[in-house]
């Protein structure tokens, strides 16, 4: 499910608008490599991954997340996770449509 996230932040589809450009200057935690990562940011990516997991859901064979920005926020998660994980949510519905992916679910399930 994590991987899902991941691979979609590293999505190479691009978009021009407002949105894009504060994904692409902002610098995400997962990104940086472990060694690397100060304490914080291990614990925020802790937070995040602990987040994703027990909110990213299945509807009508499409995922989504449960927990409103608001929410998210108030976790102390910045704010462009969210954005950027709702992006990455649509371009994976998006992808699931065109290539007539069934029983997404089921990938919830392989934890």
């Amino acid at each position: 499910m994590l991987a899902l996230f991941l691979s979609c932040c590293n999505s190479t589809k691009k978009q021009e608008n407002s949105l894009d450009s504060e994904i692409d200057t902002f610098e995400y935690v997962h990104l940086i490599p472990d060694s690397l990562r100060t304490m914080e940011q291990k614990e925020l990516l802790l937070l995040l991954e602990k987040t994703i997991k027990e909110n990213l859901q299945v509807k009508d064979n499409h995922l989504f997340f449960k927990l409103s920005e608001s929410d998210f926020v108030e976790l102390g998660i910045p704010l462009q996770y969210y954005k950027k994980l709702q992006q990455d949510l649509d371009d994976a519905n998006s992808f699931i449509d065109l290539n007539g992916i069934e029983r997404i679910d089921t990938l919830l399930k392989m934890k």
